[in-house]
């Protein structure tokens, strides 16, 4: 998709969509729409007047070859209340635009740009762009009748300040192009979303952007000691991998890790999980599918920090050899776990990538993970639950949510949640005793193993999908926290 900028009028413009933001239950238009409403002869004021339209967020009014314009049709989107508008209205009202500027089969659409107060031009154009792509995707390529339609190849922006919102325009275009591809790796069935897939992503990442890839199999995390995530993988024919990505730009002066949980398939191994919803289990790798998503975006961007991306893959599943409830393995880090539900695998495999992470000393290690039913069930797919070791930290991830879209809320990790994990005949155990908080226990449980470095865990298990149309996303995966890390990586100092 391209992305351009014009200054010209927008009554004049030849486009096959001109798309006009408004906000609601306003008493009068915008200056931007008041010239289209001159040329129209009063037709904006008209429908918004009226009960056809009323400019809640994401709401769209299509007026075919409009009197007065030299577009062929003027789309009215809503922008809701302007008094709780943020930026993720305008990408919500951009993804509307362009979902229906595909449906249409349209090549083409053109944005008036409101000068809106808070919004910058960079952050207009970013907004738009990412807007613009999450909203065009779609995952059908194992349809076999698939109709072939014209896709959205441009979108442009009617802006005096065409070099800023260009510069946020592409930024925009590749980070929503990173979201869309943690949105197919979690969409991908498990029977093709491998740990070797992943693996194999990783190696094309490595090659476009000239980054150091490793992929360690069995033997080689044998030889680690990494217990933990053998244990996970005992019961599956498919074997485990452990992928490793870096990103080591020349006078970097930090260095950040950030891990994904890339479990494959989630069958609950021994602790067999219900048969309902066992089909969805393919994503519980969002984990891993960010990262690597996270990473493409380091590449594309071209950050100057150093990065390293770590995703240790495997399926959890029944068998002859699978791990035992009350089996005690070792960790890489040399503690012990006693494993009282397999059905509680995803710590284990975060806690090996956790001790890995030790050999690049870095500045800050971020997680992500769809952990526990604990943190979807306190916070739907609404937000990231964050828990740390690093309370500047923490402010880091809740001032990068700022502009992005996504929502973090920070849960409580306590002493009481750390001692809940210990295990009577081990030094740990994978679940607590009936203590409740599983989110913070879980939380509890990895910080054991993230104790020499400032660490930010983020459960993803609600926030990694929508169960319906949501802020400008179609129902299922989202791609967290792909947006909102990238903002930090390329925008947030941490030192």
């Amino acid at each position: 998709m391209k992305f351009e900028t014009t200054t010209a009028a927008a009554e004049k413009i030849k486009t096959e969509l001109l798309v006009l933001p408004l906000f609601s239950e306003e008493k009068s238009l915008p200056a931007e729409a008041k010239k289209i409403d001159a040329a129209t002869s009063g037709a904006i004021r008209k429908i918004t007047s009226g009960k056809d339209f009323a400019a809640e967020t994401g709401e769209t009014f299509v007026i075919v070859e409009p009197k007065g314009l030299a577009a062929k049709r003027l789309l009215l989107v809503g922008l809701g209340k302007r008094d709780k508008f943020d930026s993720d209205a305008l990408r919500s009202a951009s993804s509307a635009a362009a979902r229906l500027a595909k449906k249409q089969g349209l090549r083409e659409m053109t944005f008036v740009g409101l000068k809106i107060k808070g919004v910058s031009p960079e952050l207009l154009g970013k907004a738009l762009a990412e807007g613009a792509v999450v909203g065009t995707y779609a995952y059908d390529k194992h349809k076999t009748d698939r109709k072939k339609s014209a896709a959205l190849g441009a979108i442009r922006v009617i802006t005096p300040h065409a070099k800023a919102v260009k510069t946020g325009g592409a930024e925009g275009l590749i980070t929503g192009r990173c979201v869309n591809m943690a949105r197919e790796l979690v969409t991908d069935p498990a029977n093709i979303a491998t740990p070797a897939y992943l693996a194999t992503v990783a190696k094309k990442i490595a090659s476009t952007y000239r980054m150091k890839c490793r992929v360690l199999g069995k033997a080689e995390m044998q030889k680690l000691g990494m217990g933990a995530l053998l244990s996970v993988a005992k019961g599956s024919a498919t074997p485990p991998k452990f992928i490793v990505l870096e990103h080591n730009p020349k006078g970097a002066k930090e260095t950040v890790v950030i891990i994904g949980k890339g479990l494959t398939f989630d069958a609950g191994g021994i602790s067999l999980k219900p048969s309902k919803g066992l089909a969805e289990m393919k994503g519980d790798m969002a984990g891993g599918a960010a990262a690597l998503a996270i990473m493409e975006g380091v590449g594309a961007l071209k950050l100057k920090r150093r990065v390293i991306g770590l995703i240790p893959a495997s399926e959890n599943m029944p068998g002859g050899n699978a791990t035992r409830p009350g089996d005690v393995v070792k960790s890489m880090a040399g503690k012990t776990v006693e494993v009282l539900n397999t059905d509680a695998e995803g710590r284990l495999l975060l806690a090996e990538a956790l001790t890995y992470a030790e050999r690049y000393k870095p500045d800050a290690v971020f997680d992500f993970a769809t952990l526990t039913g604990s943190c979807a069930a306190t916070l739907a797919h609404l937000a990231t639950g964050i828990f740390g070791s690093n309370e500047r930290l923490i402010e880091i991830v809740k001032d990068a949510q700022t502009d992005t879209g996504e929502r973090v809320w920070q849960l409580p990790l306590w002493d009481e949640h750390r001692e809940a994990m210990k295990s009577e005949i081990a030094d740990l155990r994978n679940i607590s005793d009936n203590f409740g908080a599983g989110a913070s226990t879980a939380a509890g449980f990895l910080s054991f193993f993230a104790e020499k470095y400032p660490w930010v865990h983020m459960d993803i298990a609600g926030s990694s999908g929508v169960p319906k149309l949501h802020r400008g996303f179609a129902k299922g995966p989202v791609g967290a926290p792909v947006r909102l890390m990238l903002n930090l990586l390329k925008n947030k100092p941490l030192k």
